[in-house]
């Protein structure tokens, strides 16, 4: 269980090198910076008061933010517009933001790649909307051999022409309402399930002619004025423009494609830089400047500090660099926390999260977690073969982008498994794993149901003392000595849970561990202790006044936590037993399945209920498991130590990529 030791440095540079360093720092990908604001306004910001750092330190009484990139915006805008124009989704090569460069250096390249391509663009959407056009006036072919000349028509004084299309269903309509429409309405031929109309109607009648076909939805169409003459003239001029424009878009498109390809490391270059001046438009606002200075805090690993140095080396005198002593912090700084498990408990990380982060002098709980939450899973949901599917579901999940969700089903499904060899369970049948390996002493939930019950409270007071070791030694961490050593979850909580246990183990087993009397006098000045836990710890530090509130008044408080810890104590170790309850239900829900292949009586029977079983406690039970399991560790469990209340360490740098 490891939270990763971390470390604070402050930075003082030339302003002229603000550019670089912040590529450099993000590109190493371990530095979360900090608001350098806070850190001086809170007069945290540590500059050595020497002789050589009189211009900056003179320098930080007119400190202010850096200013922004006035044509980030603009230049990103068109970069996405090439980028979407050609649908185009480079991948960012992080060997292409490194090194020397200037914004101004991306800019001029992306407004030289922006107006090269939208010339062309624009011809490609041009020609496009001319071939939309003569597509929705195909309809025209319908016409041949008619000798009228539609320029005529378009071109009347008193009455208007209309081309457009009706759904069949519209076309019922106005041909049942035709008397009340005051115009000629032509039906010149039918594509695409629509039906093409050609509507004239007198000028002063426009407006009512307009509203009733707005209310059968005609779709109006327009065909460019020079196309109109007689129809075989029209047909000629269209089929051959098309096929004009079709060889053209092919040509247009065969250049742009050149082009993405000539162009195609321009391109992925220019969007690993927009991307990186982004991330550095972001972190700027965490930098604080002068006319001559950059202001600059950061949180590292501590075993990134050697890199760090190195780095900032190759500036001299330029710079200086000043690592804080984290016990010498202001203690309103909140220290980000890096959690580092190995790849076995790593995933598990995920589920601790959710509940939420551990503080940076808080034991980081995902190991334990890990094998507590296998251990209840596999003990709840065993099978070996239902595990085998969860384990190869987890493996499918893995391969996309939830790789440590996938890796928790890999690992549950292993304990389910391992679990299933215990119960000589395969896909709900038991007696199937004992004839192949006859010698292993096999637990059958459904044949030791109180062995099952008793063990499942059994690991559950493990779990439980173990939580109140680590609660102990959080509080103590955090020299919280009234909790850590006389409250209920501390030391003087730890004996009071330990002498109830054996106490009550005497009781219902007859196993005698140490005399009943030290145990109930162990208990008894345990409850003391954790009575008058505020006054003593308070008289132990020398703190003043002994009580936060009014004597009576703690004394009650008091009297209702004991009630509170003995209900917590019995509930809290109960609740376990629901870790055997579910793996007596999930053999009880396939006798119920096999109950019901056996009154089918059949082959077909027996498939299909060994296939509906199956699913329904893979996803369903599964499902449930899962929560119980989470339940018992988060309001059993992490109730008892784990606070959660840290901020995750979270480096400035750009994702993705290679």
């Amino acid at each position: 269980m490891a939270v990763q030791k971390m470390t604070l440095f402050n930075l003082v540079s030339q302003k002229k090198d603000i550019n670089q360093i912040l590529r450099d720092l993000i590109v190493m990908g371990y530095v979360e910076l900090k608001d350098a604001f806070e850190d001086i306004d809170g007069s945290d910001f540590t500059l050595s008061m020497m002789e050589e750092n009189a211009d900056e330190i003179i320098d930080m009484v007119e400190i202010k933010h850096c200013k922004k990139n006035d044509y980030l915006r603009d230049t990103k805008g068109k970069l996405e517009y090439i980028l979407n124009r050609i649908n185009y989704k480079p991948e960012i090569d992080k060997s292409m933001i490194v090194g020397d460069y200037s914004f101004d250096d991306v800019k001029e390249r992306i407004d030289k790649i922006y107006e090269h391509f939208k010339e062309l663009a624009d011809e490609i959407d041009e020609v496009k909307t001319k071939l939309e056009k003569l597509d929705q006036f195909s309809s025209a072919s319908y016409l041949k051999g008619i000798d009228i000349n539609f320029r005529q028509i378009s071109n009347l004084e008193n009455f208007v022409v209309k081309w457009g299309y009706l759904t069949k269903e519209n076309k019922q309509k106005v041909a049942r309402n035709y008397e009340n429409i005051s115009a000629i309405v032509i039906h010149i031929g039918e594509e695409d399930n629509k039906e093409a109309f050609m509507v004239i109607s007198p000028k002063e009648l426009e407006v009512e002619t307009n509203r009733i076909l707005r209310s059968v939805n005609f779709s109006e169409v327009y065909p460019d004025q020079e196309y109109f003459d007689y129809p075989d003239a029209m047909i000629n001029k269209m089929n051959h423009d098309r096929q004009s424009l079709k060889s053209r878009l092919k040509d247009l498109t065969s250049i742009s494609n050149d082009y993405l390809k000539n162009y195609q490391d321009e391109i992925i270059k220019s969007c690993s830089r927009i991307k990186m001046e982004e991330k550095v438009e972001i972190v700027m606002e965490k930098i604080a400047t002068t006319k001559n200075f950059i202001y600059m805090s950061a949180w590292i690993p501590e075993d990134k500090k050697e890199s760090i140095s190195n780095y900032f080396e190759q500036y001299g005198d330029s710079t200086i660099l000043t690592f804080r002593d984290i016990k010498s912090l202001n203690k309103a700084i909140t220290i980000p926390t890096k959690l580092k498990n190995n790849i076995i408990f790593s995933p598990f990380e995920e589920l601790v999260k959710m509940y939420g982060i551990p503080s940076y002098n808080e034991i980081d709980p995902t190991i334990f977690f890990a094998i507590s939450y296998m251990l209840l899973f596999g003990a709840m949901f065993g099978d070996l073969g239902q595990g085998l599917i969860i384990f190869l579901a987890g493996i499918l999940v893995g391969r996309t982008k939830n790789k440590n969700y996938g890796g928790i089903l890999t690992r549950l499904g292993i304990a389910s498994m391992l679990f299933g060899i215990v119960y000589d369970s395969f896909f709900g049948y038991e007696h199937v794993i004992s004839k192949f390996i006859p010698w292993f002493n096999y637990i059958r939930p459904i044949e030791n149901i109180n062995a099952v019950l008793t063990t499942s409270i059994f690991i559950g007071i493990v779990l439980l003392t173990i939580s109140l070791v680590f609660s102990i030694i959080n509080k103590l961490n955090r020299n919280d000595v009234k909790e850590g050593i006389f409250g209920r979850n501390g030391v003087a909580g730890l004996v009071l849970f330990s002498s109830l246990i054996l106490i009550a183990i005497e009781i219902l087993m007859d196993i005698v561990l140490l005399p009943r009397w030290l145990l109930i006098t162990f208990a008894i000045v345990s409850i003391a202790l954790i009575i008058v836990r505020e006054p003593l710890a308070n008289l132990i530090l020398g703190k003043r006044p002994l009580y936060h509130s009014g004597k009576g008044e703690y004394y009650v408080e008091s009297g209702f936590d004991i009630f509170e810890t003995f209900l917590s104590i019995l509930s809290n170790s109960i609740s376990f037993i629901r870790v055997g309850a579910f793996a007596l239900n999930h053999v009880g829900l396939f006798i119920a399945f096999h109950t019901m292949a056996h009154i089918i009586g059949n082959v077909a029977g027996d498939i299909s209920m060994f296939i509906i079983g199956n699913v329904i406690v893979i996803v369903l039970e599964g499902l449930i498991v899962f929560i119980q399991g989470l339940r018992l560790v988060y309001y059993e469990m992490f109730s008892k130590y784990y606070e959660g209340e840290g901020i995750l360490f979270e480096p400035d740098q750009i994702l993705g990529g290679n």
